[in-house]
């Protein structure tokens, strides 16, 4: 099964159980910070052991907060 590109809200991401993870490709400051949140519950619900995610400065501290690392 290939990956879904898909939006949340004005966010890109793209996920699929082949990789069995989320990949946030482009994140929009009107998702930004609940989108983190929206990530965590999307990889539980589909069983997905990974999150990666691609963001700009000024997104890193609250993804830190979460437990992201870089």
């Amino acid at each position: 099964m290939f990956d879904i590109i898909e939006k949340i809200g004005h966010t890109t991401i793209q996920h699929g159980k082949n990789n069995d993870r989320i990949y946030l490709m482009k994140l929009d400051k009107k998702d930004y910070p609940v989108i983190i949140k929206k990530l965590k519950s999307i990889a539980n619900k589909n069983g997905y052991t990974k999150i990666l995610a691609k963001i700009p400065k000024w997104a890193v501290d609250e993804f830190k907060k979460e437990g992201y690392i870089q």
